[in-house]
């Protein structure tokens, strides 16, 4: 929209103010719609974690980022998070996402106990897998490694961070790829020089 304002002399010292606007169409060709941060997200987590992260929902409250809904895979639940921090435009991220449809059989105490222990030990696996992969990464890659998040879930590793170059991110990602228990590697890893 285009605004000019002139200033009329009016008689006996009085101003008159003449505002003339106009208006400048605006066609579909000229201005391309650009994706919100919530689609954006979305987008991104279904590229790095599968058709199981189409059913979560983004909203964004100014730089950070609620994930709500339910999943079907705990590694789809637990590396959401780290997904989220990847993007540029995300600083934080409330993860309340819930598994869908979770049960191991029963009800009551003794249910609760069997699921428990179920999580606890696939937990304690993540856990073992996590350390060997940080291992290997340091002496792969020697002191970059201090720069990279690891996170596992159900086999699937997350990196995510910062390395100096691109051939330590190559190696990076098939150093944690090569780990025994890892069946899945996300790169959430940036290539900066100095960083």
């Amino acid at each position: 929209m285009k605004t000019l304002v002139r200033t009329a002399g009016a008689g006996a010292g009085c101003a008159l103010m003449i505002v003339m606007t106009s208006v400048v169409p605006l066609h579909a060709q000229e201005v391309a719609p650009t994706p919100t941060a919530e689609a954006r997200l979305q987008a991104l987590l279904v590229d790095k974690l599968g058709d199981d992260a189409a059913t979560i929902r983004v909203v964004m409250n100014g730089r950070e980022a609620i994930l709500l809904g339910e999943v079907a895979r705990r590694a789809t639940l637990e590396l959401a998070e780290e997904v989220g921090l990847f993007a540029d435009w995300v600083d934080d991220v409330d993860n309340k996402l819930e598994l869908a449809g979770v049960r191991v059989g029963g009800t009551g105490v003794a249910a609760t106990a069997e699921k428990a222990a179920a999580k606890t030990s696939d937990e304690g696996s993540d856990s073992l897998v996590e350390t060997r992969v940080k291992g290997r990464l340091v002496s792969e890659i020697g002191s970059s490694a201090r720069k990279i998040e690891v996170e596992v879930a159900e086999g699937v590793v997350s990196l995510r961070g910062t390395v100096p170059d691109e051939p330590r991110r190559e190696v990076a990602l098939k150093t944690a790829a090569s780990v025994p228990g890892v069946e899945r590697v996300i790169d959430l890893l940036r290539a900066w020089p100095g960083k």
